[in-house]
C-alpha cells in the first residue's frame, strides 16, 4: 500500500489467548469463559450439566491407539508427546 511514495507494510494481528486447564473431575467450582472437552471419552459420572461445556473436540484428543499405548505411564511421557505432535501435525485443519 503506497501513500505519498512511502511504501506502508501493515502487521498482522496478534491475538493473544489465555488458555487454562481444567481437570473434569475436580470439584473445584468451574472458572468462566470459552470451555472445550478435549477428549475422546466422555468423563465418566459427570453429566453435561455439570461441565458447562461450550464445546467438545474429540478430534483434538490423542487417538486411542496413541492413548491406549501411553496407560498414564511417566516414562512414556515424551515419547507420547512427540507421538502426538505428529498426529496433530497430520490431522486435517478444520
Amino acid at each position: 500500500m503506497a501513500a505519498r511514495g512511502k511504501m506502508l507494510i501493515r502487521k498482522p494481528k496478534v491475538i493473544a489467548m489465555k488458555v487454562e486447564i481444567e481437570n473434569a473431575y475436580s470439584h473445584v467450582p468451574m472458572r468462566g469463559g470459552y470451555r472445550v472437552l478435549v477428549d475422546r471419552l466422555w468423563p465418566r459420572g459427570r453429566s453435561k450439566a455439570q461441565l458447562a461445556l461450550d464445546a467438545w473436540a474429540r478430534d483434538l484428543a490423542p487417538s486411542t491407539p496413541l492413548r491406549q499405548w501411553f496407560a498414564h505411564d511417566p516414562a512414556r511421557w515424551d515419547e507420547f508427546r512427540a507421538r502426538y505432535s505428529t498426529l496433530r501435525a497430520m490431522a486435517p485443519c478444520a
